[in-house]
């Protein structure tokens, strides 16, 4: 059971907790278990949850729907996570952000907004995710597809403290990070990963990318392989056995 502010929630196995750091809770479980805990920074899911600070301690059942996949991928990792690398885990991280948002969304964890509004305003960053890539992606064009007026979509994005365009170039910007940690993208070159990504100038990306992060892409990108090439077996199984920081 999880105690939390004196509202006691009954727990099963594969359930999903959820929750801020900072806030007291109590978990009691009656027999032996095995639990991973996964610590996400909030600008991975902010905006595209709203506003975080209506979220509380919760649980959602692992059950059903997106939540029995989600429970299931944690258990994998959770078993395998001794054997995975920093490289391996970096896709896991990716997904696992993605996963939280979905979880939480159809859990109803998140209701700062009006129902239709705050629907609209996920169905947008939804679309967004699958636009990335496109370099001609803009206010206008994408409030045509989505049938609403561009007016209303920046006035969703004011209440969550950002614009359209400031949105979609952080969002661009953390997938061009990944490909630039990744080895899997080794080959290609920075100029042609910020175009893989939406970027159509690659000095105007490095500028952004500099603001954003504190270092260049190439010195970003140098310190990160160079990282996953010097680290030894052990150091790569690093983090804690049952704990997974999503950074």
């Amino acid at each position: 059971m999880l105690d939390a502010h004196g509202n006691g929630i009954e727990l099963a196995a594969g359930d999903l907790l959820y929750g801020p750091t900072g806030l007291d809770c109590t978990l009691i479980l009656p027999q032996d278990f095995s639990m991973l805990y996964v610590k996400m920074p909030r600008h991975l899911l902010h905006p595209r949850l709203f506003d975080l600070r209506s979220l509380q301690i919760g649980a959602l059942s692992g059950s059903r729907g997106v939540n029995r996949i989600f429970a299931g991928m944690l258990s994998s990792i959770a078993e395998n996570l001794e054997d995975l690398d920093a490289e391996q885990l970096r896709p896991i991280e990716i997904a696992l952000s993605e996963f939280v948002i979905a979880s939480l969304w159809e859990g109803a964890a998140i209701r700062s907004l009006g129902s239709a509004r705050a629907v609209l305003f996920h169905r947008i960053c939804q679309a967004i995710e699958a636009k990335l890539d496109d370099c001609e992606l803009s206010l206008q064009g994408f409030a045509d597809e989505q049938h609403a007026s561009p007016r209303y979509i920046q006035k969703l994005f004011g209440e969550a403290g950002f614009s359209f365009s400031q949105y979609l170039r952080q969002r661009r910007l953390e997938r061009c990070r990944a490909d630039l940690s990744s080895r899997v993208h080794e080959a290609l070159s920075i100029s042609e990963i910020c175009f893989r990504w939406g970027f159509n100038d690659a000095a105007h990306f490095s500028r952004s990318f500099r603001t954003q992060y504190g270092t260049t892409p190439r010195g970003f990108r140098h310190a990160a392989l160079d990282s996953h090439r010097g680290r030894s077996p052990s150091e790569a199984r690093a983090l804690p056995p049952k704990g997974l920081s999503v950074a």
